[in-house]
């Protein structure tokens, strides 16, 4: 304890400062120059105007000060540049330290995926999986034969395919008027057009006062014979 209180402790060393740091600092100093350099050309406006109207000693002051303002407003113009282009500089270094930085992390990353497929990897085997794809194929080869078993016809087996062609072509020598005079054939005699009836009798009446069990008139007599529609 004596001897830490003869010699002290040393002091801690402060961290250097980063770049991010150091950029905020150079552009807090770029501003402060900025409103420097705004409030000298104010001023030099002012004179300006003032020489106009000036005479005498009054104006030679007026230069005499105007040119003062000019030699600190090119000055502070000069260290805003070179401040701007040390700024720059400084962005830039700190740019490719953020990149490298963010190079060394994706090749972690990488690293570290190529640690983890090796180690799925091993759970694969290549040959079981071609054998499953084969006992896949295979299986649905059996079910594409199963469907096509369910929908066999057997009725349509006795049917010679040649004696199908030739009645195809037999039906191609009928011209249409043979085929209206088979279907005339084919209609009942009852139905053709010179046995169909030209009307409809007339509906019956009888004497409303006479009626049967069920209200209807006890005797019906034709009104007259419809002669037709």
């Amino acid at each position: 304890m004596a001897m830490r209180r003869l010699v002290g402790r040393p002091k801690a060393k402060e961290p250097p400062p980063s770049l991010d740091n150091q950029s905020k600092k150079m552009d807090d100093m770029g501003t402060s120059l900025d409103t420097k350099i705004k409030r000298e050309e104010n001023e030099l406006k002012k004179i300006k105007v003032k020489l106009k109207a000036a005479k005498g000693p009054a104006k030679e002051n007026l230069k005499k000060r105007g040119v003062l303002i000019l030699k600190r407003l090119k000055e502070m113009e000069k260290r805003r540049d070179n401040l701007a282009n040390q700024q720059f500089n400084l962005d830039q270094q700190n740019y490719n330290l953020e990149s490298m930085k963010t190079t060394i992390e994706t090749i972690g990353a990488m690293k570290e995926t190529k640690k983890v497929m090796k180690k799925q990897m091993k759970k694969l085997n290549i040959d079981k999986i071609e054998d499953l794809k084969d006992d896949i194929d295979d299986l649905m080869e059996d079910n594409t034969e199963i469907q096509d078993v369910l929908g066999e016809n057997n009725l349509l087996d006795d049917i010679d395919e040649n004696d199908l062609d030739a009645e195809l072509e037999a039906l191609d020598e009928f011209d249409d008027e043979q085929l209206d005079e088979l279907d005339g054939e084919n209609v009942p005699s009852y139905l053709h057009e010179d046995n169909m009836p030209s009307g409809l009798p007339a509906a019956p009446i009888g004497d409303p006062s006479k009626t049967d069990e069920f209200g209807l008139p006890a005797t019906a007599v034709p009104e007259k014979q419809a002669t037709g529609l």
